[in-house]
């Protein structure tokens, strides 16, 4: 039952780092330059932080190694992709991609490599949940500001189309997802395939500094764009120095990787089709409570349904685990035999 807990305090994590980032990208322009100084700031924070806590020492594995360098480049991927898709100003359908991609991809990765049980009341939550995004997706109540921004970009870009959208979506998906996989391999590798990894907090150290280098060979790509972007961009790293600016910068950075930590923690102690649905579930909860009171954006009554439901789903993930009876399963296999 702790690692429930622990999974719980996880999601909590992760729905702050998002209201940190909110507050980052409220003092900062949202462009590439700025998105990647902040990624190399959260590399070094998390190098340092988790360096230090493993006592100055860092052990090295390949396998830890290739895991860390593989989120690194997945998560510069993502925030490349998110830049892409957020002037099109379809804010959540995005984000509803990006959830149900790190909801499902480790659920399926976990059942099929791990022999994990789907159960009647797995694939019931799954069911919920997915159709609980899904219907946060159509809350009204964010289309005025969706809007309002998708038409300030509209004046600087060409609209876009459904087609391009989808694309973008599904790349937030599948990085969203491989991104809960990878993690899910550092966990269950020793136990699974026999392969070894470095110790928990070694392995942030590597992700953390994997991640600061990434981001460093990406910020350096300005200096070959078009000199009248490459000024603006180099010039919006002033507002990164304000007070505001830095404080989003580092609570995100030590707020994400608590978060990442326990998470991790978890990977090789609750089912990857049970952890990856609540801290999923749990996230959206979570974030849709801190902006209430943090910034005071009220949730529809639609929303709040919504969460009632993902609230549900994510018991249903835990009683599956502690139930697990197959009668879905055994009778779609006794079907087609």
């Amino acid at each position: 039952m702790i690692n429930y807990v622990i999974a719980v305090l996880a999601a909590l994590g992760f729905a702050g780092q998002f209201c940190m980032m909110k507050l980052y990208q409220k003092h900062t322009q949202k462009n590439m330059t700025s998105s990647m100084v902040f990624s190399i700031c959260m590399g070094i924070t998390s190098f340092l932080l988790f360096f230090i806590m493993s006592g100055f020492t860092l052990e090295f594995t390949l396998v830890s190694f290739l895991v860390s360098l593989a989120v690194a480049i997945v998560g510069v991927l993502s925030t490349i992709n998110s830049i892409a898709i957020l002037s099109y100003g379809k804010v959540s359908f995005y984000s509803v991609f990006m959830m149900l991609g790190g909801m499902m991809l480790p659920y399926i990765f976990g059942i099929i490599m791990y022999s994990e049980v789907l159960s009647d009341l797995k694939l019931l939550g799954l069911i919920v949940l997915t159709g609980s995004l899904i219907m946060s997706s159509f809350d009204k109540s964010s289309a005025h500001e969706e809007k309002a921004e998708g038409q300030v970009k509209a004046e600087k870009r060409l609209r876009s189309t459904l087609v391009a959208l989808l694309i973008l979506s599904f790349v937030a998906f599948f990085l969203n997802g491989m991104t809960s996989v990878l993690g899910s391999i550092q966990g269950n590798a020793p136990k699974i395939w026999g392969w070894k990894v470095s110790p928990l907090y070694d392995y942030m150290a590597l992700q953390g500094l994997c991640t600061a280098g990434v981001a460093l060979l990406v910020f350096f790509s300005v200096f070959f764009r078009k000199k009248e972007v490459r000024n603006e961009e180099l010039g919006s790293l002033k507002l990164i120095t304000k007070k505001w600016a830095l404080i989003a910068l580092f609570g995100y950075a030590i707020i994400s990787r608590v978060a990442n930590l326990l998470q991790q923690y978890c990977a090789d102690k609750v089912p990857s089709s049970v952890l990856y649905p609540i801290t999923s579930g749990g996230t959206i909860v979570f974030s849709t409570l801190l902006a209430l009171i943090l910034y005071k954006e009220k949730p529809s009554r639609f929303m709040w349904l919504c969460i009632g439901i993902t609230v549900f789903a994510t018991v249903l993930f835990m009683l599956g685990d502690m139930f697990p009876t197959t009668y879905v399963k055994d009778f779609f296999v006794n079907l087609f035999n």
